[in-house]
């Protein structure tokens, strides 16, 4: 039976908060249902592997076990239930454990066994919650040796801390355990005090609305890697919003203190709240009850402690033809009084004139009371145009009106570029500022190209970047597109934070942080094969120049000679499925038939409905918000569509996919996309409907994942699959998920493309 909108409504839900974590349970309905059993399926690495390749698209994919483990096995445990096992080879690199009995409270603990069965290595997670008939995820599991560190010259791995040494760069990735208790680590955020001995960092509790935990560190421990409270004062809390905002969803962002320590000013998405820094007591009204008029996401004290300026996103183009369109502002806020004042300002205005759907984030720098009861100063203010903007500006908070100048003109502001010529933007998405002295030191918001992240510090005397490193996501991050989006420091080490799923406090050395060419250089900077492109640039082949970002791919050679993941091809190969068609053997793009659900060698490129071969299907492919008015766009960007309609093309056109003429049908000759209905009649041949009953198929469905509208992310890979139909129902397009469900989905979607004959 067709599935219905009810499930459309949760995707729907869950991408319009920006698409933020998928993890070991978190952003996926785990709700207890009735009945008896579900499943829990988890993928491993091991100690040893994490963090020595180019790529973190590497990092993440399950491997097979270290020579001399021979057997996995998962072992189950909790309240009302015995301990289940199961094992499993230890080549396949990942297991599904079925039959679980549904509950809270589970815990999975899988061992890694040597030939004499004796535990070699092991992981572990808790706080699970089975629901009857589900599966539960539980992501990538970094599986530890049993009895402590593992002999290596450059990676020491303990249960809490990962320590990684790129070139001559020492990093330490400090985890929670012990201090967050079962909490899923969600939506990590934080700041240090500004005598830098206190760390605060804030949690969302599993969702991105409602309650929100405060923990108070001892920043020294956290840059010694040995994580502790502080012992003095208040050191955790909660606060809770209604989610009644403006602008969505109560959400804690970054945070930061007045010059006396006496305050913290916590930005939370629909609301603004000030904490006595002692005892984490809100000093400006009711939980709930602080409402701004924008989604805040930092704040920034005057020297005197009593004004601050709010970063904002907001959505002021109603009625506009950039109606839908995010504006970055920043709004005076009264902190003596607990009030904002006159009205925001634009800031990527500035930047970026007209062209909307700019967004900004963190903000540092300095605004000093002038003695007239005025300020000024200068402000950098971090965003995903690769670039801060640095603002002088001056405040006047008697104008309750227009407290902020200038107010249009921004002549006094510039662009401080971070990201290298010729590099995508999307590469260097930044969210954070964090000056010390003359120094700013920086983190990008996602993975790069090549699923590297970067850190680094400009001059901001000069405005030049004099450092830029590439840094692999830690392996027991469960999810690696949201990722350093706040931090803290002390004199000593630049601590950015991740908020990933199991989040973590990356401590890094101050003194480590040196331009590649004072230290010797990136190895994976370098281009060793003369093609133009190093392995940081995209190029997966640093010793064939024939293979680089720029390069055409061969269809069918079996290379990937364009570094976009798989080789191009327009398999003709068929496979006939039980209702008698006949369908192409994969996803178009993919380079092989589908070996499991989660083979990323087969899950092929990401289609905007509608869209020809134009290179946009490519999983890494670049980003515009520019819509087309033309069926052909004529470039390879990838276009986000956040407003609705949320097509790519302006008007819509229905007719591009319609059977094998279709003015941009992808599919090779003689096949074309397939209806809705051919869709469900496969469907309903399945042996399950989910990721399970499509892999069984004999289409071999694969969870591809999706790409979103809103910044060109690939989310849901391994978890779930999208495949267009040719149908389309209003603004949308039928889309069947490899979950077994159809409905409607935005045109402006990248989705998996599956021919079938005509």
């Amino acid at each position: 039976m067709k599935k219905t909108s009810s499930i459309l409504t949760s995707i729907l839900l869950a991408v319009a908060l920006g698409s933020f974590l998928l993890s070991c349970g978190g952003g996926l309905d785990q709700s207890i249902d009735s009945g008896a059993t579900g499943s829990l399926a988890v993928r491993l690495v091991w100690e040893g592997q994490a963090g020595q390749y180019p790529s973190s698209r590497a990092a993440a994919t399950p491997r097979s076990a270290p020579a001399g483990v021979v057997t996995v096995r998962f072992r189950v445990t909790g309240s009302g239930m015995s301990e289940m096992t199961s094992d499993f080879a230890a080549s396949a690199g990942h297991g599904e454990m079925a039959g679980v009995p549904a509950g809270s409270g589970r815990t999975l603990t899988v061992q890694g066994l040597d030939g004499s069965g004796s535990v070699a290595y092991q992981g572990s997670r808790t706080g699970i919650t089975v629901s009857s008939g589900a599966v539960y995820d539980c992501g990538v599991m970094t599986m530890a040796v049993v009895g402590g560190t593992i002999s290596t010259t450059t990676t020491t791995i303990s249960t809490t801390t990962t320590t990684v040494l790129i070139g001559v760069t020492s990093v330490t990735n400090v985890f929670l355990d012990g201090i967050v208790g079962n909490l899923d680590y969600f939506f990590i955020h934080g700041s240090t005090s500004k005598d830098r001995s206190k760390f605060l960092v804030t949690f969302n509790d599993n969702t991105t609305a409602g309650t929100s935990h405060l923990y108070m560190l001892d920043a020294n421990s956290v840059a010694n890697a040995t994580p502790a409270l502080v012992s003095s004062g208040t050191n955790q809390a909660t606060i809770t919003g209604d989610g009644s905002g403006p602008m969505g969803a109560t959400i804690t962002f970054r945070s930061s203190w007045t010059p006396d320590d006496s305050k913290i000013l916590l930005s939370g998405g629909d609301r603004f709240y000030i904490l006595d820094a002692n005892t984490l007591v809100l000093k400006n009204g009711l939980e709930g009850d602080n409402t701004i008029a924008g989604q805040n996401h930092d704040a920034l004290p005057t020297t005197d402690g009593k004004y601050a300026l709010l970063t904002l996103r907001t959505l002021p183009y109603a009625g506009t033809a950039n109606e839908g369109k995010y504006d970055g502002e920043i709004q005076l806020y009264d902190v003596v009084n607990g009030t904002p004042i006159g009205n925001p300002v634009s800031v990527c205005n500035g930047c970026h004139g007209n062209q909307r759907n700019s967004v900004l984030c963190g903000i540092d720098g300095s605004i000093v009371a002038d003695g007239d009861g005025t300020y000024s100063g200068t402000v950098y203010i971090a965003g995903h145009g690769a670039h801060f903007a640095k603002v002088t500006l001056d405040i006047n908070p008697a104008n309750t009106t227009d407290p902020i100048a200038p107010l249009v003109a921004w002549s006094t502001m510039m662009r401080v570029q971070v990201a290298p010529v010729g590099a995508p933007a999307s590469d260097y998405w930044l969210h954070d500022a964090r000056i010390d002295g003359t120094t700013l030191y920086w983190s990008t918001y996602h993975v790069d190209a090549n699923g590297m992240l970067h850190y680094g510090k400009l001059d901001m005397g000069t405005g030049a970047v004099t450092a830029d490193i590439t840094y692999p996501l830690d392996a027991r991050a469960t999810y690696g597109s949201s990722i350093y989006c706040a931090s803290g420091q002390t004199d000593t080490h630049f601590m950015p934070i991740t908020m990933t799923n199991e989040g973590y406090i990356t401590v890094i050395p101050k003194s480590s942080i040196q331009s590649s060419s004072a230290v010797g250089g990136d190895p994976y900077d370098i281009d060793n094969d003369g093609d133009g492109f190093t392995e940081n640039q995209g190029d997966c082949n640093d010793s064939d120049a024939a293979v680089h970002p720029a390069s055409a791919d061969i269809l069918n050679d079996g290379i990937d000679q364009d570094c976009s993941g798989a080789d191009a091809t327009t398999a003709t190969s068929t496979v006939t499925s039980v209702t008698g068609r006949n369908w192409l053997d994969r996803n178009l793009g993919a380079s092989r038939v589908a070996t499991s659900y989660n083979d990323s060698s087969s899950y092929g490129d990401l289609y905007q409905w509608g869209r020809g071969s134009d290179g946009h299907e490519k999983r890494n492919s670049p980003i515009t918000s520019t819509l087309s008015s033309s069926d052909i766009p004529g470039h390879g960007n990838f276009i986000v569509a956040p407003s609705t309609p949320a097509d790519w093309r302006s008007p819509h056109n229905d007719t591009l996919w319609q059977g094998v003429s279709g003015t941009t049908n992808p599919c090779p000759a003689g096949f074309r996309l397939p209806t809705e209905p051919e869709w469900q009649a496969e469907i309903d041949t399945w042996t399950s409907n989910d990721r399970y009953g499509a892999f069984a198929s004999p289409l071999k469905l694969v969870s591809a994942g999706e790409r979103s509208i809103y910044d060109g992310w690939v989310v849901y890979a391994g978890i779930n699959g999208y495949y267009w139909s040719s149908t389309v129902y209003g603004d949308a397009a039928q889309v069947v998920a490899s979950s077994g469900y159809s409905m409607n989905y935005s045109r402006a979607r990248g989705c998996s493309v599956r021919c079938i004959e005509d």
